[in-house]
């Protein structure tokens, strides 16, 4: 007799998928979810044969047809039951509610897998099992638990609007770009991207249901985007779906059978290839899922299979994005977020009142940090004060060069073409890049070519030349092979008369290297720019600080051997824990090894993770994380990520291993032996963008800026006008000891006049009396209302002056204990 959940297969069709669910659950399953209270030594009393005992379900009698001898499970609690995986499961009384509701997804040997998916074939399972249920407290079961619903919005998105394309562009936000919805720890949430083509019933018209079979009547946004009523109508139609709907099916198959057997067009399953987290690393297989819509769709990696887990759906945000098929269609992305409970829904309301209040773009405007004109979208004009705190933390990163030996450069903001199809950029990043279109005719460039063919050829006439009267090559194989690559590159670098604003530093930096003859003894060479850089963003993805089109990174760049870089980058990591520890940031470390696609001998990529190993050992004392396959094409990378004050996670700094720029400009530099070496180059950036942690830090602060960053550090108040002079002399002092001190005149009340300054937060707030032109004492207010009486001004100016040397967090003019 048929379950109940295969008559409902049958019956919904298409055959393929029935034969393909039914030969995986020959797989050994596990499914705690299902399990009874019933102990299986109660079952065996009433019935040797389990197949007919209505008590056990079907997933348990597949565990017992191949895993009847015992088996060690090491359970959470640590504790080891030496039992059958079948006895072990349906010992599990009263876990049914706590797993559905918590638990998305479990760990098994380290691999995350589906509830209820496969874990290992028959007949021979693992004598051990390493289980962990995975929570959605845990980053790894929110990303499920957000993916999933993305897929659900998905489909919903297609039944409302005709897309077939959000069933193909959806996702976590923090497996996608980290930037998500307002108030979600770690920018977490979901999104699903819509086409929006204009066609069809208008938004009042469009009825919810209707025609037989109960389909979605079409709804369009006439061409003006996702209004706030749609938004809703689809929130409403995914929250209706997590109840309405039977668990997915989900099976994992190769890619040739999911485009014949299952019809994944080429770009869905190219996609899904590319972002796939198969089951055991190797697994070549992706997985499919099926929708109410009739489709398959790729799943990223595991997904929640009972969709009435989702007790809440909240959308909440919109904004236009790059077409993703090429077109001139309109594009928006649509942001949400949900949760297993409501109870986590108002928490993260609360929790976006709390971001509000820090919100850098609001304490920006209210301290006249900066601002933004639609004359220049994605770029912030920095005002004084903004300008101010700028200077404030470039200064101390030049005096961190000076300490860790950099030496800082100027480059160009504008390049030929040429350089950036040398370096790759022009063919894999050229639509973020801003083209520049020159004037001038490109006679010039034709000349240089005549003149490097000709210096080429005389050179060629020189040798045959050499070897005519002294019957040898005159240079060994190696050297010809130098010479031919150098010419080539050189040929490559020939003005084109195209331009582009750089959009990163480094093929600057490699023509710098190139200008002169390198030595062993010039290496390592560490150089570092604050130019600025523009990046062609789209629209949607803009927000304040944190994603802008023209930015400045504090970039800098390691020329060095193969054997200086665990060195190097040991020093990169010291100078990221220094600066950060100096901005109350504590910085996490994650390195990514080498991906499937990746340039570069196996003998390079070992010895170059080796050193990150190294490195990260020494300086971490072995606390960082390990993102296997994340590398760059080019080298192995550590990023670092930090927490601000709300618990959000911002990846800022990055330390990167390049063995292709060297290879592409045909760098070389003279070992002690005088032959022709390829340096290695580290990228590394400690703040990333100056505008991004200005961002971070403002939010992590809350606008209450440490003493030696702040743009208000001391408002000096005179009490009425005969103070204005002694007041004056105060400020004199202050800013000889490069402390930004103003002067709040009289006018308004002292009362008026210490609110202003302190809604500015200034750090000090200094009221100059009778009785402080007299005694030189005086009592010192804080931004954070503390009152500080009876400070003498030598001491008070000595207190700051230190606070400023040592870039302390908290304040040095504290009230005397009692």
């Amino acid at each position: 007799m048929l379950s109940k959940r295969l008559a409902s297969l049958l019956r919904q069709g298409p055959r393929q998928w029935v034969k393909a669910v039914a030969e995986q659950r020959r797989s050994l399953y596990f499914d705690p979810r299902l399990a009874v209270a019933t102990r299986v030594d109660e079952a065996l009393a009433e019935s040797t044969d389990l197949s007919h005992h209505s008590e056990v379900p079907e997933a348990m009698l597949h565990v017992h047809g191949v895993a009847a001898k015992p088996i060690s499970v090491k359970a959470e609690s640590g504790r080891v039951t030496a039992l059958s995986l079948l006895e072990w499961v349906c010992a599990q009384d009263g876990v049914k509610d706590k797993l559905r509701h918590r638990y998305p997804l479990v760990e098994i040997n380290g691999e995350l897998c589906d509830i209820g998916q496969p874990i290992f074939s028959s007949p021979s399972p693992p004598a051990d099992v390493d289980l962990h249920y995975v929570s959605f407290d845990e980053e790894a079961g929110r990303d499920v638990f957000w993916r999933t619903t993305a897929m659900l919005a998905a489909e919903e998105a297609h039944l409302l609007y005709g897309d077939a394309n959000s069933l193909t562009y959806f996702g976590a936000c923090t497996a996608i770009d980290g930037k998500g919805v307002r108030g979600a720890e770690g920018g977490g949430g979901f999104w699903v991207d819509v086409k929006l083509d204009g066609s069809g019933q208008s938004e009042d018209g469009a009825e919810e249901e209707g025609g037989e079979g109960g389909s979605r009547g079409k709804q369009s946004s006439g061409g003006g985007g996702i209004t706030k009523k749609m938004l809703k109508k689809l929130e409403r139609a995914t929250v209706r779906k997590t109840y309405d709907r039977d668990p997915f099916d989900c099976i994992l198959v190769t890619p040739e059978v999911a485009v014949k057997k299952f019809g994944v067009d080429a770009d869905t399953l190219r996609r899904g290839l590319q972002r796939r987290q198969a089951y055991a690393r190797g697994d070549d297989r992706v997985r499919l899922v099926r929708l109410d819509a009739g489709v398959a769709v790729v799943a990223d990696g595991p997904i929640v299979t009972s969709p009435d887990l989702f007790r809440v759906v909240e959308m909440s945000e919109t904004g236009a994005v790059e077409a993703r098929d090429g077109g001139e269609q309109q594009w928006q992305r649509v942001r949400g977020i949900s949760f297993p409970s409501k109870g986590e829904l108002q928490n993260w309301y609360n929790s976006i009142r709390h971001v509000h209040l820090r919100d850098h773009r609001k304490i920006g405007a209210q301290q006249k940090l900066f601002s933004f004109n639609p004359l220049s979208p994605g770029s912030a004009f920095f005002l004084p004060h903004g300008t101010r705190l700028l200077n404030r933390v470039t200064a101390y990163l030049r005096e961190k060069y000076r300490e860790y030996e950099y030496e800082e450069v100027m480059t160009p903001l504008m390049f030929d073409t040429a350089l950036w199809k040398v370096s790759g950029h022009y063919d894999n990043y050229r639509s973020n890049m801003y083209g520049v279109s020159a004037m001038e005719a490109l006679e010039s460039r034709e000349e240089e070519l005549r003149n490097l063919h000709s210096a080429l050829a005389k050179e060629e006439e020189e040798k045959k030349k050499e070897k005519a009267e002294t019957g040898s090559d005159g240079s060994s194989e190696d050297v010809d092979e130098h010479r031919r690559r150098e010419w080539e590159v050189k040929k490559a670098l020939m003005p084109t008369g195209e331009y582009g604003l750089k959009p990163m530093n480094c093929p600057g930096h490699c023509v710098l290297f190139m200008s002169e003859q390198r030595s062993y003894k010039d290496l390592p060479m560490r150089i570092a720019d604050f130019s600025p850089l523009h990046r062609n963003e789209t629209s949607g993805s803009l927000g304040g600080l944190t994603r802008l089109r023209r930015f400045t990174q504090d970039d800098a760049h390691i020329f060095c051997t193969k054997d200086q870089m665990e060195e190097e980058v040991a020093s990169c990591l010291k100078m990221v824990k220094d600066v950060y520890s100096t901005l109350d940031l504590v910085p996490e470390f994650t390195l990514s090894t080498r991906p499937d696609q990746s340039m570069g001998s196996e003998e390079d990529w070992q010895k170059a993770e080796s050193a990150l190993v190294d490195a990260l050992n020494k300086e971490t004392k072995g606390r960082y994380l390990v993102n296997d396959g994340d590398g760059a094409f080019y080298g192995p990378k550590i990023d670092i990520h930090v927490m601000d004050a709300v618990r959000r996670r911002h990846q800022c700094a990055t330390i990167q291993l390049d063995f292709q720029l060297p290879h592409a400009f045909n760098l070389k530099y003279k070992n002690n032996e005088g032959s022709d070496q390829q340096p290695v180059i580290v990228h590394r950036a400690i703040l990333g963008s100056f505008e991004r942690m200005l961002a971070v830090t403002t939010e992590h602060f809350r606008g209450k800026w440490p003493f030696w960053m702040s743009p208000r550090q001391v408002a000096v108040i005179p009490m009425k006008d005969d103070h204005i002079e002694s007041a004056s002399e105060l400020k004199k002092k202050l800013v000889g000891m490069d402390i930004y001190a103003d002067i709040l005149p009289p006018g308004d009340s002292i009362s008026y006049r210490v609110r202003n300054a302190q809604s500015v937060q200034y750090n000090y707030m200094l009221v100059v009396g009778d009785r402080e032109v007299k005694d030189g004492v005086y009592s010192v207010r804080r931004n954070d209302g503390v009152v500080v009486d009876g400070v003498a001004q030598v001491d008070m100016l000595d207190l700051m002056r230190d606070e400023m040397r040592e870039r302390l967090v908290k304040p040095l003019i504290q009230p005397k204990s009692e």
